[in-house]
């Protein structure tokens, strides 16, 4: 018996893992290009056959053709999702371009981006320290709330807990994003990722994703972007209640990561403030 013959891979088609995705900005983008969204529409099937007649014969059961052609048809309601969405958004690309794809650049070139221009990142993508601190200092004290009652009682364990409920107020995460083929660790973006966006846990974000969106702000000369915000709002800490703060991370136990550093709190100039509208691989 011969083998069945594999089909061939198809390789226009583009498989994407989505893990942030923001449909209202998706969708904002696509209305505005194409005059609106079409959310479901109806796609007919029809298929055409010879038409067979069966029946029994002087000498058993026979089958003949009849003549003419059967049809059957077909039909399904297909809805728009979130990745197909995207995939109408970034096929338009190719009847007219609009997005900046970002790989290997110099000085120049990155000093020719613009505000409002929208880019696909090829990066690396991490959380500040400070958001992993947190994030496993959480995890630790439910566990030893758990297993210790009572155990966090001296007043260094209450001021870092009052500082783990303010960071529970807060429905964003910063991430830096920096280009893999970047000159020099200076020239990346930063962004405030919507938490209801996520597809899976923060940790999961570092690593290396193809990031979509638009760009919001270069930052000048001596401007910062939180990176990490502590407080809810607009209040910040001062440089000196700043410097105290990080210097109680110096003595943490290691199981907690690397201890955090200005950079992990505050990011400057030459770096780009990106609205994002997809991450995925």
């Amino acid at each position: 018996m011969t083998p069945a013959k594999q089909k061939k891979p198809d390789n226009s088609l583009i498989l994407r893992e989505f893990i942030y995705l923001d449909r209202p900005k998706l969708e904002d983008f696509l209305s505005g290009i194409e005059d609106g969204i079409v959310r479901q529409y109806k796609e007919e099937k029809r298929e055409q056959g010879a038409r067979w007649n069966g029946g029994v014969k002087p000498h058993g059961v026979g089958i003949e053709r009849a003549g003419g052609v059967s049809e059957l048809s077909s039909e399904f309601i297909k809805e728009a999702t979130d990745a197909s969405l995207f995939q109408r958004l970034y096929s338009l690309d190719k009847e007219t371009p609009f997005i900046t794809h970002i790989s290997k650049f110099d000085e120049k070139q990155w000093e020719e981006l613009k505000e409002g221009q929208v880019v696909e990142v090829e990066s690396e993508i991490d959380l500040s320290a400070l958001e992993k601190i947190f994030d496993t200092a959480a995890d630790i004290l439910e566990l030893m709330e758990v297993f210790q009652p009572g155990s966090l009682s001296d007043e260094k364990s209450k001021q870092f807990i009052a500082y783990l409920q303010l960071q529970k107020r807060s429905n964003t995460t910063g991430v830096r994003i920096e280009p893999v083929k970047s000159p020099a660790p200076k020239y990346q973006f930063v962004a405030s990722l919507q938490n209801d966006n996520l597809r899976a846990s923060k940790s999961e974000l570092s690593g290396t994703y193809k990031v979509f969106g638009r760009i919001k702000r270069k930052l000048k000369r001596n401007e910062k972007f939180d990176l990490f915000k502590l407080l809810p709002g607009e209040m910040s800490l001062g440089s000196k209640e700043l410097g105290e703060m990080l210097k109680g991370f110096k003595d943490m136990p290691p199981m907690l990561g690397k201890p955090p550093t200005v950079k992990d709190i505050k990011v400057g100039y030459p770096a780009m403030v990106l609205t994002p509208v997809a991450i995925y691989r």
